[in-house]
């Protein structure tokens, strides 16, 4: 699974870096930096410094990278203002993309053209813990807090990111909340995953345009399976299948 919603690369061979797509013709405009957009030797400490290491660099915002202590008490605050010192270090960033559809410009000359529909962020939150207990752990106070009835997430079906090679499934817990406002739905997708004594943390957030019926009344959109574009989940998996080749 790769960033598919950037317009970036596919398949197993796909370049680690960043990858323009060539649709030919003319193309949307381009918010997002294509260069690495941040340096890891400025983290406060070695393990800051290695959780930072495994951000993918596919669509991340340049000097978004903050460096911290999680606190494990609220669930999802950062403290920043001693990260040497932190007992949970943290490391978190944010990625921006699109959703982008290809349309045929001009039929006689074969320019394909992609068109952004809507824009999508994406905040990815890496947390090492001591041992994986208690990854385990703070995963779960994180998939309580998103659930709790102040947050008004849904549970989904966790995602399958494959097969290991020991058997093991690894899944993606996913939670889901849409909030309705004007012309705009606004998105909202958690994904937890412990992987070893990593706790991986991503909330995805875009403003799709409101289905209008053929009434022209608003039209409730279905939750599983037809929104979010899954950046979160993607981000999740390249990060997992650096850890586990």
């Amino acid at each position: 699974m790769l960033l598919a919603a950037c317009g970036g690369g596919g398949g197993n061979n796909a370049p680690t870096g960043p990858v323009i797509a060539d649709l030919g013709g003319e193309r949307a405009p381009r918010d997002i930096d294509p260069l690495p957009a941040f340096d890891a030797t400025g983290a406060p400490t070695d393990t800051h410094r290695a959780l930072a290491g495994l951000l993918p660099l596919e669509s991340l915002l340049r000097d978004s990278v903050v460096y911290g202590d999680w606190n494990a008490e609220s669930a999802e605050v950062i403290t920043t203002g001693d990260p040497a010192r932190a007992s949970l270090p943290v490391v978190s960033a944010e990625y921006q993309s699109a959703r982008f559809r290809v349309h045929d410009d001009n039929p006689k000359s074969n320019e394909l053209v992609a068109v952004r529909e809507y824009p999508q962020s994406c905040f990815l939150t890496l947390i090492r813990a001591p041992e994986p207990m208690a990854a385990d752990a703070i995963a779960r106070k994180l998939r309580a807090q998103v659930a709790s009835p102040a947050k008004g997430f849904v549970a989904q079906d966790p995602l399958a990111i494959g097969i290991r090679k020991d058997g093991e499934r690894p899944m993606i817990d996913r939670f889901m909340r849409i909030d309705h406002q004007g012309e705009t739905d606004k998105v909202y997708v958690a994904y937890t995953m412990v992987i070893g004594t990593m706790v991986v943390y991503a909330l995805e957030v875009e403003y799709p345009p409101v289905l209008i019926g053929p009434d022209g009344k608003p039209v409730k959109r279905v939750i599983d399976g037809q929104r979010g574009s899954r950046v979160g989940a993607a981000l999740i998996t390249l990060i997992h299948h650096q850890l586990n080749p």
